[in-house]
């Protein structure tokens, strides 16, 4: 959805994949297009994010590995590619002076309040939040605070 937009308003985009999942289909539709280029590669590489942001004006960070399940599963992938790579591309776009960055972020965004329906069940971001920092979940907030530090 976002390629199709930016695309539409005819920005070049240069997407990077590693197809972690075999969904090598979701970039299919847009390799004829003459706005947009496509790079097979990992983010856990810094000479691969080297080549991948030169001549790059503005950055979207949308990877990683999603969810407490799936980060639980495969801890040590999980660290190298939500927070080594996306140090990776951070490091990179400082060192090209790039200050169009945005961080989506891959936490997730809902938790519980009793409050709502009056159960253990009603999910709302700031309460999830608040079970993340008092779990001593905070990899959100050091990637947050190296996006700040570095750009």
């Amino acid at each position: 959805m976002l390629t199709d937009n930016l695309l539409k308003k005819r920005y070049c985009i240069r997407s990077l994949d590693l197809f972690l999942y075999n969904n090598n289909e979701c970039v299919l539709n847009y390799l004829g297009d003459p706005n947009y280029e496509f790079m097979y590669g990992d983010i856990v590489d810094p000479g691969f994010i080297r080549k991948v942001l030169d001549g790059v004006e503005c950055v979207i960070v949308l990877s990683g590995l999603v969810g407490d399940p799936i980060t639980k599963k495969y801890p040590e992938e999980s660290a190298l590619i939500n927070d080594q790579g996306v140090k990776n591309i951070i490091d990179r776009c400082a060192e090209l002076n790039i200050d169009k960055f945005i961080f989506v972020s891959t936490c997730s965004n809902y938790g519980f309040d009793n409050k709502r329906r009056g159960d253990a069940n009603s999910a709302t971001p700031a309460n999830f939040a608040a079970k993340k920092i008092e779990r001593g979940a905070r990899e959100c907030n050091c990637l947050q605070f190296l996006i700040l530090e570095k750009l």
